[in-house]
């Protein structure tokens, strides 16, 4: 428009003063500046037309002019218009974590479903196996009935033929004198006659004797039914298990390689050449640290009663004493110690290590040392019963029947099994792992530790998991560490009290993590 326009004609359109008149030149830059500009439209206000609103009463919840303010909103908490635009900004930013937090838990939840699916397919799997099992069983037992009624009818046959045979024998050697007498009585031979007739019946009354006797000893078949009980009944049930995260600690330790806890809740960690004990009770503070005066690096340390601590070193079993002086209590070489445990009997159980090694067949894999340092029990590994499969044994740990189970275990490829041994030192099952979750990465059973319950819980490190199993192998639940937040689950120590320390090299300083659980 032009300048006359401007002020005479278009002055006079309804809210002219709320418009903001521009040259032709500065059209370009005006809408550049509009679009990067957060300001608001002008609103003239409602109650005084020639007032333009300049703040936002938040107690009425309305646009206010000066006017307004001045007289109806004196003391009411008011904000410029414009913090608006800040607010938005502030409220997009808290959306978008709303929405990955949301998101996360969707995941989550995607993951427990995954999870429940693959769960239930082995269930059903097992039901079914059970069900080919009872069916197979319930065969077999008729298969014996039926072999039973076989052999029994076999042995009536065999008795019956002996019979048939003797009296067809006996009825031969009558028809035979019968037709002998036939021929001596159209004969000369009178005294033979006579001698043969009084022979024939003396035969014929005793054939007939026996005949009766014979009779009440005819043995038959007979079946009395019944029926197949399954003794043992399986079912289906929902197992409740709870993990709580009660405490994070933050450690000085680049990483831990190896833990446990004494009497009185000091843990004692492994970090490089170090053995630190650290107090959980004191933000997790390190008040004691033993290094061998051989300065070599241990491997495994576990904590016995009367205060002592066990540990690896090389090919030597240790001990730190109560004087926190290091001894050795047995030298095991040629063998290389690499993992400890303390069994239900208060023995040492010593898993091996054959890295390097060409060959662990008849090798011994697991050592029970007893308390005076003495070898009791070596378990071989041969080619009928194969303790190990990879390199060296990871982890070990025992059931209530002293029993053992540990983890085998290759680092090159990150790839193991946990195996479980009977009485006899045989391999009784073998868990490689749940074939939903393993099916990428493979199972790498970093920790195996028995609860009170006597179930088994492994840490699977590189698949966050932790899988739980009974003492027989079959599989209770799989729980994602990362929901706990927890990534790569390292060492796991068991309290008494139904919690547990379980550490994680992932952060570049090792985590100490405390957790409460139950329903296994």
């Amino acid at each position: 428009m032009c300048e006359k326009c401007k002020n005479k004609v278009h002055s006079k359109f309804k809210n002219a003063d709320l418009h903001e008149i521009i040259g032709l030149s500065e059209i370009a830059s005006y809408e550049h500046r509009k679009l990067n500009e957060k300001t608001c439209k002008p609103v003239q206000c409602p109650e005084h037309r020639s007032q333009i609103c300049c703040m936002y009463c938040k107690r009425c919840e309305q646009l206010v002019c000066t006017k307004c303010i001045s007289q109806k909103h004196q003391k009411h908490e008011l904000s410029e218009i414009d913090e608006a635009f800040l607010e938005m900004e502030k409220l997009n930013k808290f959306s978008v974590e709303i929405v990955n937090h949301l998101s996360d838990d969707l995941r989550k939840i995607h993951t427990k479903k995954e999870t429940t699916q693959s769960k239930y397919c082995e269930i059903r799997e097992a039901i079914l196996k059970e069900e080919s099992h009872s069916k197979n069983k319930v065969h077999l037992h008729y298969v014996g009935k039926l072999t039973n009624l076989e052999k029994q009818k076999y042995e009536i046959d065999k008795e019956l033929s002996e019979k048939e045979n003797h009296i067809e024998k006996r009825r031969r050697d009558i028809t035979e004198t019968r037709h002998q007498l036939e021929i001596l009585s159209k004969s000369n031979d009178t005294e033979t006659f006579v001698k043969t007739v009084s022979t024939f019946d003396a035969k014929l009354r005793a054939q007939e004797g026996l005949r009766f006797i014979n009779a009440i000893e005819m043995k038959s078949l007979q079946y009395i039914p019944g029926h197949v009980s399954i003794t043992s009944e399986s079912s289906t049930k929902s197992i409740k298990t709870v993990f709580s995260k009660t405490k994070t600690c933050a450690t000085v330790y680049e990483n831990i390689s190896s833990m446990t806890i004494d009497e009185q809740g000091m843990l004692w960690i492994r970090s490089g050449k170090c053995i630190h004990q650290i107090d959980p009770s004191n933000q997790c503070q390190t008040i004691g640290t033993f290094v061998l005066p051989s300065q070599e690096i241990p491997q495994e340390i576990r904590w016995k009663n009367h205060n002592e601590l066990f540990l690896t070193v090389s090919s030597n079993l240790q001990l730190l004493d109560a004087n926190r002086k290091f001894k050795t209590v047995t030298n095991l070489s040629p063998l290389k110690p690499l993992t400890l445990h303390i069994s239900k009997k208060n023995d040492l159980v010593i898993g091996m290590d054959y890295r390097g090694d060409a060959n662990s067949l008849n090798q011994p894999i697991l050592v029970i040392i007893g308390s005076r340092g003495q070898t009791k029990a070596e378990y071989l590994n041969t080619a009928w019963n194969t303790l190990l499969l990879h390199h060296l044994v990871q982890s070990i740990t025992s059931f209530k029947d002293g029993t053992f189970c540990y983890s085998d275990s290759d680092w090159n490829i990150r790839k193991g099994r946990a195996v479980k041994l009977d009485s006899e030192g045989n391999v009784e099952w073998v868990y490689d792992g749940n074939a939903e979750i393993n099916n990428m990465n493979y199972f790498m059973a970093t920790e195996v530790v028995t609860t009170v319950h006597d179930n088994l819980l492994i840490s699977d490190k590189y698949c966050n998991i932790l899988h739980i199993l009974t003492s027989n192998g079959e599989l209770i639940s799989l729980i994602d560490t990362k929901m706990l937040e927890i990534e790569y689950p390292g060492n796991i120590v068991l309290e008494k009290n139904g919690s547990m320390w379980i550490n994680s090299n992932a952060t570049g300083k090792a985590l100490l993590y405390h957790l409460k659980y139950s329903g296994f």
